[in-house]
């Protein structure tokens, strides 16, 4: 899909919400390409106002060759971090290499593209809901195996998938394994989105999680990712 086609049919669908602060996608305009992966968190944090509008994102997209998780400084007053240091860029770079990804080269956006302080101001998941026709867009592109949601409470991309799995094929089929912190679940199901069989692993959220030193956690994970893949291979 070339830029201007995709920027104009964004426009149209976020119309609601285009003059809001937010951010789109989280990875270079680049990775809008086939790829294995998708990463999914829930929306850009931060002080409402605070930072571009959708419509300006939207503009600059073809231009942006960043990648958030690596390139961008998420320190605070509070906090101090070098680019990339801030806790959940580091958890994800961590996961995304002990999958053998390079994160750079992965599509990477969250659900709700309007920025709030917390999950609380997210609208969810009505806001979901606006935003959900740019994602079957870059599906529709980057047509990934596997999606990697964090955050997997009822407020979060993975509760929304499985929203979403329900209404077109019925309760999903949902798999767990202790997250080896607090009480926390790893979880996964598969479903079809866009003609596309897609395994959704949703992790806890990365600002607070990591699966550095949880070599079971990652053993589960990528059992998961082996199994979805070698089924889809049987069906073709």
């Amino acid at each position: 899909m070339i830029a201007e086609q995709f920027i104009a049919e964004a426009r149209r669908h976020l119309s609601p919400i285009l003059g809001e602060s937010g951010g789109l996608m989280y990875s270079s305009f680049a990775t809008l390409t086939p790829g294995r992966f998708y990463i999914l968190g829930l929306n850009p944090g931060g002080a409402l106002g605070s930072g571009d509008t959708i419509a300006q994102c939207l503009d600059g997209l073809p231009e942006y060759k960043d990648n958030a998780y690596l390139d961008e400084n998420w320190s605070s007053d509070s906090r101090h971090y070098d680019a990339g240091g801030h806790p959940l860029q580091r958890h994800l770079f961590l996961l995304m290499q002990a999958l053998g990804e390079d994160l750079r080269r992965v599509c990477a956006a969250n659900l709700i593209f309007t920025r709030s302080p917390n999950q609380y101001g997210a609208d969810y998941p009505d806001r979901g809901h606006v935003c959900w026709p740019v994602h079957q867009m870059i599906l529709n592109v980057v047509r990934p195996s596997v999606i990697i949601a964090f955050g997997n409470g009822g407020i979060s991309p993975y509760a929304f998938l499985a929203l979403k799995h329900q209404e077109m094929l019925g309760t999903p089929e949902e798999a767990t394994h202790p997250a080896q912190y607090r009480t926390w679940q790893c979880k996964a199901f598969q479903t079809r989105i866009e003609d596309t069989d897609i395994l959704v692993l949703g992790l806890p959220h990365l600002s607070r999680y990591t699966i550095e030193g949880r070599p079971e956690v990652l053993k589960w994970i990528k059992e998961k990712i082996r199994e979805h893949n070698n089924g889809v291979q049987l069906t073709k």
